[in-house]
């Protein structure tokens, strides 16, 4: 739990996001999985974070459409939508983007993936060019939920504005507090070059 305590130093999370507990017919599979969400909670907790957990049907379904999905799958989804990866028929083929992204170091790849879920995940967008539009580049998430409650269930909209703020504050483009539910446009990095 020291190692994972470090991270979170390192990396400074408002929130931990933990998988939700799930049955199991694999008793040793389950029983590893409750001493890794032990040590995340403990960890979390020592820190002062606030946990949310999450379903893996929930996340699976919201990216794929389907909660049974596979790992690969969810991979595959994402790659397709931020571009990385172009499927026709049944062949997939991995974009000019892609293969940068695979070759890139951990700065460069956060970049494309920036530019690419700025471009392509239309919440995100919508979340950037709105802080981009404020004085102060910062809007509670009530606004983002106020919006989402128009087409969406609440489920939904929490889902949705969850998933747009993990892809934001991955590719560093705006972060949030999750207990004043403040998002803050991040300001730009300096260009890495590309080797």
């Amino acid at each position: 739990h020291v190692a994972l305590m470090q991270e979170l130093e390192r990396w400074r999370p408002d929130t931990v996001a933990i998988e939700e507990v799930f049955y199991s017919v694999n008793a040793k599979s389950a029983l590893k999985l409750g001493q890794v969400r032990g040590v995340a909670l403990l960890a979390a907790a020592r820190m002062g974070l606030p946990v949310a957990e999450y379903a893996p049907l929930k996340i699976k379904s919201s990216v794929v459409g389907y909660g049974l999905a596979k790992k690969e799958q969810v991979q595959f989804m994402v790659a397709r939508l931020l571009g990385l990866a172009e499927v026709e028929d049944a062949d997939i083929e991995i974009t000019d983007e892609g293969r940068g992204f695979v070759a890139a170091d951990i700065q460069r790849s956060k970049e494309i993936f920036a530019r690419e879920a700025e471009d392509r995940a239309p919440l995100v967008r919508a979340i950037c060019r709105s802080l981009r539009a404020t004085k102060d580049g910062t809007l509670g998430e009530g606004f983002f939920l106020d919006l989402l409650r128009r087409g969406f269930s609440e489920e939904e909209v929490r889902q949705q504005l969850d998933i747009a703020i993990q892809w934001g504050r991955y590719g560093e483009l705006f972060d949030f507090d999750a207990t004043t539910g403040q998002l803050t446009l991040e300001p730009p990095h300096p260009k890495v070059q590309s080797a």
